[in-house]
């Protein structure tokens, strides 16, 4: 099943130009939309790829840059020989560093990438840190596991294409080691899928902390426009 109409990109129009354009750096494919403002790196989590990050980036193109790659072993980007977390957070800065807009990126990771965005924000100059549904695999996790854990099928079926998992056992081998240290400490914000909350329910005890009522950890595909909202007061 596909949607009527991508929603990373404009209505047809040919005397528009595409709102998403693709490129690739050392093997990272990536999405960008927008060219100026600050930096946005939007990082999947593990098993799924940049089109989880569509929706949510044509939202809030228009006050920012957004970069969504693929990471390594991943849908456009191949797996490397070697999977260390350091060489891609670096890949991932000289890719935010070539935009030149010469501002520090606000760095969003989903789920098991939470650790890898706060790996970027302890290396290199950053704006903010956001963790969306923190998932941290134990160690006896399978990709059935963690896809369960997902609940993408909660997903708005307009944009179930967008959440597909690769059932793959070696990308978790392979990215084990981004979580091994333990857990990411607390991030500039939290956003967390909670079945039952009310839509515009915060955590009463911290501003961090935003609670979106949905089902599964996708909540930036539940309620794009706010999740695009939250985002953008941290620019």
């Amino acid at each position: 099943m596909t949607p009527a109409h991508d929603p990373s990109e404009p209505p047809a129009d040919e005397t528009s130009p595409p709102l998403r354009s693709t490129h690739t750096y050392r093997g990272l494919a990536y999405d960008r939309w927008g060219s100026g403002g600050r930096p946005v790196l939007l990082l999947h989590g593990v098993l799924f790829d940049r089109r989880l990050w569509w929706p949510a980036a044509a939202e809030i193109a228009g006050d920012c840059t957004v970069i969504a790659p693929d990471l390594p072993g991943h849908g456009e980007t191949p797996a490397r020989p070697e999977d260390d977390p350091g060489t891609l957070a670096a890949d991932l800065a000289a890719v935010v560093s070539g935009l030149a807009l010469r501002r520090a990126p606000v760095v969003v990771g989903h789920a098991t990438s939470v650790h890898l965005a706060h790996l970027f924000a302890g290396r290199y100059a950053s704006r903010a840190v956001v963790a969306v549904d923190e998932l941290t695999p134990a160690p006896g996790d399978t990709p059935e596991h963690i896809v369960a854990a997902m609940g993408g099928e909660h997903v708005p079926g307009v944009f179930q294409p967008f959440a597909v998992a690769r059932r793959d056992p070696a990308l978790l081998r392979a990215y084990r080691c981004c979580w091994a240290a333990g857990p990411p400490p607390a991030a500039d914000l939290t956003v967390l899928s909670r079945p039952g909350a009310g839509d515009n329910d915060d955590d009463p005890g911290d501003g961090r902390v935003r609670v979106y009522r949905s089902r599964g950890r996708f909540a930036h595909l539940h309620q794009v426009r706010r999740f695009a909202e939250d985002l953008r007061s941290l620019l």
